[in-house]
């Protein structure tokens, strides 16, 4: 199912979303799209990834947070500042 060929073929003529780049590149599995890949692939080779480092995850919860308290003056602006780069340390980010 993940294999080039599978993508770009059987798999997005049954209306799935291939993540193969071979089903992004390939001119016949664009043109049953309409040329959506073509006309999309630039927008996702220059698109931002969520960083996969081991503490991302609980990182971006805090920093939601810690926005949020801001954005309610619950937390200083140099609190937050404060608690975000103790936690980036902590974290390796």
């Amino acid at each position: 199912m993940c294999s080039a060929e599978c993508q770009s073929g059987v798999y997005v003529a049954a209306g799935g979303q291939p993540a193969h780049l071979h089903a992004w590149t390939n001119s016949d599995t664009d043109q049953l799209c309409g040329g959506f890949f073509r006309g999309t692939i630039d927008t996702l080779n220059h698109a931002f990834v969520r960083p996969r480092h081991h503490g991302w995850p609980a990182f971006q919860e805090l920093l939601g947070d810690t926005v949020h308290a801001c954005l309610r003056q619950e937390l200083s602006v140099p609190d937050a500042w404060r608690r975000l780069r103790a936690a980036a340390e902590l974290t390796n980010l």
